[in-house]
């Protein structure tokens, strides 16, 4: 029993969750009927739907109608900015759900849990195209990490390298060096390309999804597995971890010569194989704080990287009209 069960349900009553009756309205109880509600609530606002009211939850509920009204307005804006053309089969991503979405022919066939960029590494949102499917892929440090991570990593421990698999590569010449050997403190580390061979520990895992940007992002396996219990996943450098990388394997794939076992085949040889996608598959890296479920229910999603307050300012500012001279 607790004294504020009462205003839970009445909060609940409000937006749908709980509809019971006057009578149950006043009971200090947390009966079965006020945890069920719970959960649905907590799935509808993409939390942990344990039935817990944590501060995540309680949060959650105190979140004026008047703020969710202003979260649609600011994401049907985002929709704006990324669906147009887009057509009725893609892969969605959408980074505040940390929630993968394979939809063909205007119908969601698939989804999954994803692991996104830290805070301090954000995925940006952006349209591509998948246009190629490698297994056991090698993987290149890129430049953010190797300067920020791995050069103070390496000026402490000149093992480190060989600790964490990765093979130095002399640009110049294309031979491959002992990290072990050289004075990290002293060269460039623009002399050197690091690479991590193909392998059960190697950072993008089984698969990796190649796609054409600006940003080095693309989608791939990875073998922190355990991280996708998280409630928010924000643990890349900037790519995109998908949980079932095999499964989004075979949905690019041609179902009839690349089977599930073909693949697994193709995994124990350990050789890195790349497979182009016909046609390329769209795909629409989103962030929306509010969306639309399968069942047709809105749903919020918590503000990961603080960007609805940016949209929203923009949105309000007074609109700036361009000012025409007539040429003389």
């Amino acid at each position: 029993n607790d004294s504020s069960v009462p205003s839970i349900r009445l909060r609940l009553r409000v937006t749908g969750e709980w509809s019971g009756s006057e009578a149950e309205l006043a009971s200090t109880t947390y009966d079965d009927a006020l945890v069920a509600a719970v959960k649905t609530f907590q799935d509808q606002h993409r939390l942990r739907d344990d039935g817990v009211i944590g501060r995540s939850t309680v949060d959650a509920m105190n979140v004026s109608a008047e703020a969710r009204v202003e979260q649609i307005r600011i994401n049907l804006e985002r929709a704006r900015w990324l669906l147009g053309g887009l057509g009725p089969t893609f892969l969605l991503v959408n980074l505040p759900a940390y929630k993968a979405y394979m939809i063909r022919d205007g119908v969601l066939e698939w989804d999954t849990r994803v692991q996104i960029g830290k805070a301090a590494r954000k995925t940006p949102a952006f349209r591509t195209h998948i246009k190629y499917v490698a297994f056991n892929p090698t993987w290149t440090v890129p430049p953010t990490i190797l300067n920020e991570d791995i050069a103070p990593a390496l000026a402490a421990d000149p093992a480190y390298l060989e600790k964490r698999g990765l093979v130095a590569i002399e640009r110049s010449s294309g031979r491959e060096v002992n990290g072990a050997e050289i004075e990290w403190s002293t060269p460039s580390l623009s002399n050197f390309r690091l690479t991590q061979p193909a392998g059960r520990d190697n950072a993008l895992g089984s698969v990796k999804f190649i796609m054409d940007n600006p940003y080095a992002i693309f989608l791939h396996d990875t073998p922190r597995r355990d991280l996708f219990a998280a409630d928010q996943r924000l643990f890349s450098s900037g790519c995109i971890r998908v949980e079932h990388p095999l499964d989004l394997a075979i949905l690019l794939l041609d179902p009839a010569s690349w089977t599930r076992e073909r693949i697994d085949a193709v995994i124990r040889a350990g050789k890195t194989r790349t497979i182009p996608i016909d046609p390329p598959l769209p795909v629409a890296i989103v962030y929306w704080t509010a969306s639309i479920s399968r069942a047709g229910k809105l749903r919020f999603a918590q503000d990961a990287y603080d960007y609805d307050r940016d949209v929203r300012a923009a949105l309000d500012a007074p609109v700036k009209r361009a000012v025409w001279w007539p040429v003389q």
